[in-house]
């Protein structure tokens, strides 16, 4: 779990690179998780990163998460290449880029699982396989 981070509590990362990271299950460079906690990270990015199941680039399930100007590119998983957002959790990334991942299963982008909330401001979700964002019409400004 893990390939460079594993969150269980409240936290902040600022100006770092996490790069080909690898995890064996969940969260490629990120695994946030404590529902009742949040994770702050700004001017941040994610490359080439890999989970075999969840969130290439992060595995959120921490109660809300926030991304401020970073990048998530080139990063794989079964679910959610770029971000993967758990249940009825809160994912909000503003000024962000979202290029360029893979997802072998869904959500290329960011996989959205069941009722979780994915809010995109000033962010581009883009180019990502097999689509941007999953399930399609879960994510307001994701565009498949």
């Amino acid at each position: 779990m893990a390939g460079a981070l594993a969150n269980e509590g409240d936290a902040a990362v600022t100006g770092s690179t996490f790069t080909k990271n690898s995890s064996g299950e969940y969260g490629g460079a990120i695994y946030a998780y404590d529902d009742d906690e949040s994770f702050a990270v700004t001017g941040s990015g994610f490359y080439q990163n890999t989970a075999s199941e969840d969130g290439g680039g992060i595995d959120n399930e921490d109660y809300y998460t926030t991304f401020t100007g970073g990048a998530f590119t080139g990063n794989t998983a079964e679910y959610g290449g770029g971000i993967y957002n758990y249940d009825d959790l809160t994912v909000a990334v503003t000024d962000g880029v979202i290029d360029g991942n893979t997802a072998t299963s869904g959500g290329g982008g960011i996989y959205n699982y069941d009722d979780g909330t994915v809010t995109l401001t000033t962010t581009s979700v883009v180019s990502n396989h097999p689509d941007n964002c999953e399930p399609v019409n879960t994510i307001s400004g994701c565009a498949d």
